[in-house]
């Protein structure tokens, strides 16, 4: 397993690791590092090179010679193109157009970052957001921005995470609770891959993923993200969405900005999360309550709260029970590590700790 705790990404060798492994990347992607851009420019520049990228036939010299045009005529420090290719991200070409580019700005420290920096280590969330744009490039049921191609796209960056780092699956886990988050404070629905994220670390320890070929990887994550477990069990219309987040968190007498009083109302979406009548709903609540199952509890914004032992023993079994009802058998399981006292949130090899969520 890599060291990692203090390394942060190499662009240029990362994606010529990306192009020795998966050769139809080096004639149909393009990776940009847009660290020297600001975060509006990076998008307003991908909308724009997207949107100039409209043509049928094209080769990489032409997106080469694209990329440096834009460049050149706006700000010359907004990208460099690495190892002859570049990328479009996260958006993606159309299909018939074969190409992708990929813009990642990986000196800023993300959101997911912020929430984990006392246990993230960022190479590996590095890597994750490079593998997830690259499995939208890559695989084909991820090549747009609907739900169906964010769970494939989380797939391929979740089996590369489990190839490079041990089957270590902390990472994922983060990943899966700041999912859930997001779609409950109503950010992003879009990105909701939890239950795909949920699975796979369920199966790790039946099928490591360093037993799959990297050459089947994408279709493995094709076929992970169509899963009933991902698709059919959460089929609601936005509307549905949007109503059960504003439910959940009505309940929970959530209110935007309280920082001081967040962490009390993480604690009591518990509640309505057990009396949701919904899965979605049932699901997102479920993932946001889960680091107080924690032993040592959980420390939100500074403030440490740490169920007795009997209330949390008490509340993970009603977890576990209605994941079970609803058909949740990879978060049921989660549940029951949980109650036993084993957390993925947690790199193999700490200590037992509490959880730590900060700018929430």
């Amino acid at each position: 397993m890599e060291d990692n705790k203090n390394d942060t990404i190499d662009f240029a060798a990362e994606v010529g690791k990306l192009f020795n492994d998966f050769p139809y990347l080096r004639r149909h992607a393009i990776y940009i590092n847009t660290e020297d851009c600001s975060e509006s420019l990076r998008y307003y520049k991908a909308r724009e090179m997207t949107k100039e990228y409209i043509f049928d036939h094209a080769t990489a010299d032409d997106l080469r010679a694209k990329v440096k045009e834009i460049a050149a005529g706006r700000q010359s420090s907004m990208c460099h193109v690495i190892l002859e290719l570049a990328s479009i991200g996260p958006f993606v070409v159309q299909e018939r157009h074969k190409f992708s580019a990929i813009l990642l700005n990986l000196s800023k420290q993300s959101i997911f970052q912020r929430l984990f920096n006392n246990i993230c280590a960022p190479l590996q969330s590095q890597l994750f957001s490079m593998n997830h744009e690259t499995g939208h490039a890559l695989c084909d049921l991820a090549r747009g921005t609907e739900n169906i191609h964010e769970r494939v796209a989380d797939s391929f960056a979740a089996l590369q995470h489990l190839r490079r780092f041990d089957g270590d699956v902390s990472l994922l886990a983060q990943q899966s609770w700041q999912r859930a988050y997001w779609a409950f404070i109503g950010k992003d629905t879009q990105h909701f891959t939890s239950p795909t994220l949920d699975h796979i670390i369920d199966i790790q320890e039946q099928r490591p993923a360093g037993m799959i070929p990297k050459e089947q990887l994408p279709k493995e994550a094709d076929r992970l993200g169509r899963l009933p477990c991902s698709t059919e069990k959460i089929n609601m219309t936005t509307e549905d969405i949007t109503s059960a987040m504003s439910n959940l968190r009505t309940y929970a007498g959530w209110s935007m900005g309280s920082f001081d009083r967040r962490a009390k109302q993480m604690a009591m979406i518990s509640s309505s999360a057990l009396a949701a009548s919904n899965k979605f709903a049932f699901y997102v609540g479920a993932k946001i309550f889960q680091p107080f199952l924690c032993p040592e509890g959980v420390i939100i914004n500074g403030t440490h709260i740490r169920l007795k032992e009997e209330k949390r023993s008490e509340l993970a079994d009603k977890f576990i029970e209605k994941a079970k009802a609803m058909g949740f058998p990879a978060l049921a399981q989660n549940f029951e590590d949980n109650k036993a006292g084993k957390f993925h949130f947690h790199p193999k090899g700490q200590g037992p700790k509490p959880i730590v969520l900060n700018a929430i």
